[in-house]
């Protein structure tokens, strides 16, 4: 993060993905066959290597120094959880799937850049266990409301939001509080290409064809409407970042939805440490740190082409474009 020096380029193949960068490590994943491969964030020398794990999340490790991966081999639709050591590639955990049981690698309900995570697993019974991701140890029980049937969940802001879909469409939604377990709210079948899901600022949001809906958590009324625009995430402080499929992006007051920044030619491809938005020019293999706070654009670097993922630590910042690039990007 101090000059932008690139490193050094490693060539994977195009099957591969780029996982997580931390703790002088950059992750590698390979679908066929299942395989996890660690770099050396200083030279691209590999370090460790393991068979048979799929990593469950991409851009951070979801925990301290933890990669949590899908033990392949197991149940497709219940797989053990491992939690690999991104240092060593050790396994420092293992948590089986219990039968009837929903699993949700859920928020811990920050809206901080580094986000972290917890693993979460909703018995047919509605008993609810979170679980740390860095260590698998059993925090939180609960025992939900009458949930029904449960297609999937998700955890933050001390809510639960529970959902059932058929056929990949969203027929019915609730929200449970995380202390009690007592149901807040619910909705019927939403129309064909709807999701609810949380969106950062204690909000649950609705993205549809006709923009987004910011929703109260604790009611279901609707806070604020952003037209025009299908995604939104956290920023911190209050803030919140909505894009769609073209270059460009809104920094909103999570609150009243207020237009706070716009930027445009700007694609989001994550966050820096510092907080800022890590962009790239439309069509350019330009790399830029953009002030939330005001939408400068501080040029960090140039990839071999237009990248299409970035994960960055302090110190710093790995790219996905066709290959695996670390650069020092600078402050």
């Amino acid at each position: 993060m101090h000059g932008g020096r690139q490193r050094w380029a490693v060539p994977v193949t195009g099957a591969a993905q780029l996982v997580a960068a931390e703790r002088g490590r950059v992750v590698i994943a390979e679908a066929e066959p299942a395989t996890l491969t660690a770099l050396d964030a200083g030279t691209g020398a590999p370090v460790w290597q393991v068979g048979g794990y799929a990593p469950v999340l991409h851009g951070t490790t979801g925990a301290d120094g933890v990669v949590v991966a899908d033990l392949r081999g197991t149940r497709a639709d219940r797989p053990d959880l491992a939690g690999i050591d991104i240092r060593t590639g050790t396994v420092r955990w293992t948590l089986p799937a219990a039968p009837g049981t929903t699993r949700a690698i859920a928020p811990v309900g920050s809206d901080a850049a580094d986000l972290r995570v917890t693993i979460a697993e909703l018995d047919a019974k509605g008993v609810l266990r979170v679980h740390r991701a860095d260590t698998g140890a059993l925090v939180r029980t609960v025992t939900l409301e009458r949930p029904g049937k449960v297609d999937g969940f998700d955890v933050a802001a001390e809510r639960v939001l529970a959902y059932r879909a058929d056929q990949g469409q969203l027929v019915g939604s609730a929200v449970f509080d995380l202390t009690t377990g007592r149901q807040l709210w619910q909705h019927p079948a939403e129309p064909d290409g709807v999701q609810l899901q949380w969106c950062g600022g204690g909000l649950v949001c609705r993205t549809g064809a006709d923009g987004v809906t910011a929703l109260d958590p604790d009611t279901g009324g609707v806070r604020w409407r952003l037209a025009g625009w299908t995604a939104l995430g956290p920023l911190g402080d209050g803030r919140m970042l909505a894009t769609r499929s073209t270059p460009g992006g809104l920094v909103l007051d999570a609150a009243t939805g207020r237009v706070d920044v716009r930027f445009d030619g700007w694609s989001v491809l994550g966050s820096t440490a510092a907080g800022d938005l890590l962009v790239t020019a439309a069509r350019t293999p330009l790399i830029g740190a953009l002030d939330p706070a005001t939408g400068a654009v501080h040029v960090l670097g140039r990839a071999a082409s237009p990248p299409t993922k970035c994960i960055t630590t302090a110190t710093l910042m790995a790219c996905w474009s066709g290959r695996v690039s670390i650069w020092n990007p600078a402050a």
